[in-house]
């Protein structure tokens, strides 16, 4: 199996480790997202938009919408998607549409 199929398969794990421990154990999706990022970094693999949506740039926790995260629709500037961690406090912009 190629190497690069490997680690996506690796990284995909986590974020899903990720999605289960948040509610009981934030501390250990903060530390699965931190490993799915580093081996991304070190493989030289870009996240999906999707698995980048999730977590927090600033302080690296993953992100449940509705727990440690809030999201909105703004439409200042062009549609986009404003998600804003509710523990450090920045926001995030993703577009919408085309």
């Amino acid at each position: 199996m190629n190497e690069k199929k490997i680690v996506e398969e690796r990284i995909e794990i986590l974020f899903s480790e990720a999605a289960k421990a948040v509610a009981k154990r934030p501390e250990l999706a903060k530390r699965y997202v931190h490993l799915a990022c580093r081996l991304a970094m070190r493989h030289n693999i870009s996240l999906s938009r999707e698995q980048r949506s999730h977590f927090c740039r600033s302080c690296r926790n993953y992100l449940k919408f509705g727990a440690n995260a809030t999201v909105r629709i703004a439409r200042k500037g062009g549609t986009h998607r404003l998600i804003i961690c509710r523990t450090c406090g920045k926001e995030k912009r993703l577009m919408i549409g085309k």
